[in-house]
């Protein structure tokens, strides 16, 4: 337990030195592929090592891979934002550390996640269809069932053992498959539901069941899929999520932390500030505002009018090209990181305000 607190108190003075210090690092990882195998030994470590040793270790050689993304002059992509509020909420996330695959799993990460959804919901005005209490169905059942229409998907049928999880039945009614089509498999089944008129579809096998840690006989099983013409589904790389972490709670600090007044205040602090940038290019007769900014960001060019007192010659081609080696520039000086777009042929630089500490 003292272990636990100690290593706690030490991260907390970790980062709140990280934050302090954190535009002294360049915005955008400045290390070539690969560097990091030339810096960490080949194999784990014997003996235990102090915490102290493996954050100096994480400064000196983990911070240099990193593109700072809480720094203030980050403007690449949509930020995900930290805050005090939300590190508390994460720390306790990680050390209840609970897993929500059901309502009886922890009925309090399942309940507060509603409640915390209904809260955001509320908060950006989407119908009451999206809420817990509302009356949806989920995109993916509706989507999925809509499209392949009730009466093709009728005959369809489906074959696991009988050590399968049972969220893969779940899967089956998502995708709107009858659940008198599931069956377990044996070779005789396959034979009766091709002569009466059904289609094999798919079969899925498990390798360490959840229920006694069994293996289905794959060599047997993919055998019978092949002469029949079944797929076979590797169920870790085509499932949905059957679990979750408690992020719920995360969400609930920051809320709760935040207030809603404070939240909005920090949004729109983000997009006047992309109104005040939006006016600055608009004035610069160098650049030109290639789309009309909505939100917190803005995409500018070098115009073409700029680079035609420039060169002899000037079309969209080379309009793109110096566009680009000016944003290569100004990434490689490490002070601010930005991305770039193309549409209809049009290249041009993002600058995406949300950071925590801008301002």
């Amino acid at each position: 337990m003292n272990m636990m607190v100690n290593c706690q108190a030490t991260q907390v003075d970790f980062l709140a030195d990280y934050f302090h210090n954190i535009q002294n690092y360049p915005v955008c990882s400045q290390v070539e592929p690969g560097y990091l195998k030339k810096l960490l030994p080949d194999s784990a470590p014997n003996q235990p090592e102090p915490i102290e040793k493996i954050l100096e270790d994480v400064k000196r050689d983990i911070f240099p891979g990193l593109t700072h993304w809480q720094s203030p002059n980050f403007f690449a992509y949509f930020p995900c934002i930290s805050s005090s509020a939300g590190i508390v909420g994460e720390m306790l996330t990680v050390g209840l550390n609970v897993v929500g695959f059901s309502w009886i799993a922890s009925p309090a990460a399942t309940e507060l996640e509603n409640i915390v959804m209904d809260w955001l919901g509320k908060l950006i005005n989407l119908p009451n269809t999206y809420f817990f209490s509302g009356g949806g169905g989920g995109v993916i059942q509706r989507s999925n069932v809509g499209k392949i229409g009730k009466e093709n998907i009728g005959k369809l049928v489906v074959y696991s053992s009988d050590q399968t999880h049972s969220s893969f039945q779940k899967s089956i009614k998502i995708s709107g498959i009858r659940p008198e089509n599931f069956r377990t498999i044996r070779l005789l089944t396959i034979q009766k539901d091709i002569k009466g008129g059904l289609v094999p579809l798919f079969l899925c096998a498990t390798i360490g069941t959840t229920l006694i840690t069994t293996v289905d006989p794959l060599h047997p099983l993919c055998e019978i899929a092949k002469e029949y013409g079944i797929w076979v589904v590797d169920y870790k790389n085509w499932q949905i999520t059957l679990s979750w972490r408690f992020r719920a709670l995360k969400l609930w600090f920051v809320l709760r932390c935040h207030g809603v007044v404070n939240l909005k205040k920090f949004i729109r602090n983000h997009i006047k500030m992309a109104k005040h940038f939006e006016g600055l290019i608009s004035m610069d007769e160098r650049f030109e505002i290639v789309v009309p900014r909505i939100f917190s960001m803005v995409c500018f060019r070098v115009s073409p009018l700029t680079l035609q007192k420039r060169f002899e010659f000037v079309d969209e081609v080379r309009v793109n090209e110096f566009n680009e080696k000016l944003l290569e520039s100004i990434n490689s000086s490490g002070i601010i990181h930005m991305t770039r777009t193309v549409v209809a042929g049009i290249y041009m630089i993002r600058f995406a305000i949300g950071a925590l500490l801008t301002d």
